[in-house]
């Protein structure tokens, strides 16, 4: 049975690579600390602020129940705090349920 020639990986040209490092340098990450984190969220919890029509805050956690993002935190602007998602976008888009006020702040502290 003939062998498979082997394919060669594609290198990324030098002046691209030298371009996203310079892009990473002089454009900040929206969440430095927690963009690895986001893929182990099981479960959001947002604050809307249905006057000014935005997410004001947002907790992770993980499937075990522990918070593992929150945002604005630090320097981090947070996941859905960078979306700019409306009210009816979450209902359409997600099941959600609503929680009471203090049992967000609760979470946050």
């Amino acid at each position: 049975m003939p062998l498979e020639e082997e394919k060669e990986i594609p290198q990324t040209p030098m002046h691209e690579s030298l371009f996203d490092w310079l892009l990473e340098k002089l454009i900040p990450k929206a969440n430095p600390d927690f963009d690895i984190k986001y893929n182990d969220v099981d479960t959001w919890f947002v604050e809307y602020d249905e006057d000014n029509d935005c997410t004001n805050r947002e907790i992770g956690l993980n499937r075990d129940g522990h918070i593992i993002v929150k945002g604005p935190f630090n320097n981090n602007l947070g996941y859905w705090v960078d979306n700019d998602l409306s009210l009816q976008d979450y209902e359409d888009d997600f099941d959600i349920q609503y929680i009471n006020k203090d049992v967000f702040e609760e979470l946050w502290e």
